[in-house]
This record gives C-alpha cells, structure tokens and sequence, in this order.
C-alpha cells in the first residue's frame, strides 16, 4: 500500500523501482551512475567489466530469443490450421503453449526489445515493486471496482512507475504515513 501512496503523492513523477523501495524503507535512494570503464594496460589479465546493476547478463541470449520467436510462429500457424479444422483441442494445447512461451519471453526482454538483466538490483526491484502494486490495486478493487479500475488505467509499472491520472478529472489524494 505504501508504494501506491508514494506514487499518488506524486502524480506526473516516474519512479525508479529501486528509489520506490527505498522510499518506503525510509533511505535515500543512491545514485545510480554507470561507473566509468577501467583504463587498463595492454595484456592486463583482469581487464573485465561489472555491469553497475551486479546482474548476471542477458536472461536469454541472442540464439534463445531465436528460437522462442520461432516457436512463436510455429504455434500461432498451429492455432490457425486447427482453428481452420475445428479441432478445438489441438488449438487450445497450441495455445497455452503459446501463453507460456510468451510469458517466458517477456521475462527475459522489456520494452522495445531490451534484454532484461538476469539476478540484476534493479530487475528485482521492478518485478517485486511491481507485484506488490498490482497487488494492492486488486484489493482496492474488491472494496471498490469503480476506483479499482480508474487506478488500473492511470498506474503505470515496470523499471520506472508513474501515476499518471486523467487530466480531464483531476483527483487530489491525501496520503497518509499509515
């Protein structure tokens, strides 16, 4: 609840997941710069780079998202002959195939294709911020299904969170500390 009330507090203001996290736990959030690349000599043998997130790389390497993409298309086609046939139990196998792989690959990539960092701060930060949010807001739903959905539409979340209301029914919030 208290990551909703930071962001209703700040209407317009995206929020870095790992800043909301430590908004809530009470710490000024630290500064997240890229460190600058080591100068190293020619044949130093500990020339390698810590990305400044501490994750573990790509989730999915280039010939991985490949092949997900390709069963992709496999299936879709697959849904398409089946739906063609009426064999409704193929289509529906295809397509809960389809939904896992699906949902496989929007884990392991974000927004306009970017690879999704593996044991990353900020990947965990987003998924559990994210979590948490979605589930507050499905509990203000059960008392209230009008409100529930207005903040549906207007909460944004991911690596950055915004409450973004309508600017055709502004709507003033009192967020307490509780």
């Amino acid at each position: 609840m208290r990551l909703l009330a930071v962001l209703l507090a700040r209407p317009g203001e995206e929020i870095h997941s790992l800043d909301l996290v430590a908004i809530v736990d009470g710490v000024t959030p630290a500064p997240r710069v890229t460190p600058a690349p080591r100068v190293v000599a020619p044949g130093d043998r500990q020339s390698f780079r810590a990305g400044a997130q501490g994750g573990a790389g790509p989730r999915l390497d280039e010939q991985a998202k490949g092949s997900y993409r390709t069963r992709i298309d496999e299936l879709s086609a697959r849904i398409a002959e089946a739906a063609a046939r009426g064999d409704e139990a193929r289509a529906s196998a295809a397509r809960e195939e389809l939904d896992f792989v699906g949902r496989e690959l929007e884990l392991a990539v974000g927004l306009g294709g970017r690879d999704r960092e593996a044991g990353s701060h900020a990947e965990r930060a987003r998924v559990n911020v994210t979590r948490a949010i979605r589930s507050t807001l499905k509990r203000i739903a059960g008392y209230d299904a009008r409100l529930g959905r207005e903040l549906e539409r207007t909460i944004r979340t991911g690596t950055f969170c915004v409450y973004e209301p309508d600017p055709r029914r502004v709507r003033r919030w009192t967020v307490d500390g509780g």
